[in-house]
């Protein structure tokens, strides 16, 4: 047993890059289970372009079958409010809300949320791979332009194979 049952990571998610499921897969060895919370589950859009079920099913397909039994996904609207969003978050972690740790990057502005919560917070390093950014922004242009050379050097190689064979 790990010394955390329950480590829970949020975001977007739009699409999985590395460092993404470097952030993953540290949750998995700091905690029994690992919730992903997908951001921004009611909106289809161009910063936005998968579903929850789309989102679920890539990052899967970059875990083992181990990984993949000890974690689960939680669709996670856009609400009106910090507070709302939070509360919502807390009550979606039901017996594990006190306990569960929250693992993130504080890479940028938008990680302001980290400090919403009251969990303990694992803050994990920022990931940098050579001079190439690692960005979902920078991977959905690269896909759009079809740019398969720049986008499989940002993304799991599952992705990139997941796009090559669509």
């Amino acid at each position: 047993m790990k010394s955390n049952h329950v480590a829970f990571y949020i975001g977007r998610f739009q699409l999985l890059n590395k460092a993404h499921l470097s952030n993953i897969k540290s949750g998995l060895e700091l905690a029994d289970h690992l919730i992903l919370f997908l951001g921004s589950a009611n909106k289809i859009d161009h910063k936005n372009p998968y579903s929850v079920e789309e989102r679920e099913h890539m990052i899967r397909l970059c875990l083992t079958k181990e990984e993949n039994n000890r974690t689960s996904f939680i669709a996670l609207n856009d609400m009106s409010s910090d507070e709302e969003w939070v509360q919502y978050i807390q009550h979606s972690l039901g017996e594990h809300k006190e306990s569960a740790v929250l693992i993130g990057t504080d890479k940028d502005a938008s990680s302001y949320y980290l400090k919403l919560f009251p969990n303990k917070i694992i803050e994990l390093p920022v990931q940098n791979y050579g001079d190439i950014p690692v960005s979902s922004t920078l991977a959905r242009e690269y896909l759009a332009k079809n740019d398969m050379d720049n986008f499989k050097n940002i993304v799991p190689c599952e992705i990139y194979k997941y796009f090559l064979n669509k």
